[in-house]
């Protein structure tokens, strides 16, 4: 298993969490729950199915996990067409979790990555390989340009914070876009 946690610097477990010590001469006692909730692919998946993954942040977390799992089962289009498609929202290039895994997740056909950058005014002169990138923010207008016709996919995913999630579900109101939300 994996947990991913942001480094805080003013945050208690963090700061512990990214010690350089810590996950060398601690011992490491996690309570794991069953998986629940349907923020999890469907059992089944054809050839056919297409699925979105927009996420924010951390909220990129259980989106690899799904992708990981799309690309290790080499769900691969006839038509070439890419099986999934992530919208990813960070601050900046150095904000990226999971930059490396992205790109070679991207690299194998099944998922195409579109990395926005919420707080740059330009693109970097070194953005990562493997992604398309964008500025702003990813607001109803975004969504409906990346997405277009919802219908075409099997599920849509969101994960991030509160208010973005609720910007994505507001985006596409007529269709079940499903969320996990977190606050801080």
């Amino acid at each position: 298993f994996m947990i991913t946690v942001k480094k805080n610097d003013f945050g208690k477990i963090s700061t512990i969490l990214h010690g350089s010590d810590f996950i060398h001469e601690k011992k490491v006692y996690l309570r794991l729950l069953d998986i629940s909730g349907e923020f999890c692919l469907p059992k089944v998946i054809t050839s056919e199915s297409r699925f979105v993954f927009v996420s924010a942040g951390s909220g990129i977390t259980p989106v690899v996990s799904m992708l990981r799992h799309l690309c290790r089962n080499e769900y691969i289009r006839h038509d070439g067409i890419p099986v999934a498609k992530l919208i990813y929202s960070v601050r900046s290039v150095r904000d990226i979790i999971f930059e490396k895994e992205l790109s070679d997740l991207s690299k194998t056909g099944t998922v195409n990555v579109i990395i926005y950058l919420s707080r740059e005014n330009e693109l970097p002169a070194h953005c990562p390989k493997g992604f398309a990138f964008s500025l702003g923010r990813i607001t109803k207008n975004v969504i409906n340009k990346e997405i277009g016709d919802p219908n075409q996919y099997e599920s849509i995913f969101s994960c991030g914070p509160g208010g973005f999630t609720s910007v994505v579900e507001s985006a596409l109101p007529n269709s079940k876009v499903i969320t996990e939300s977190f606050n801080f």
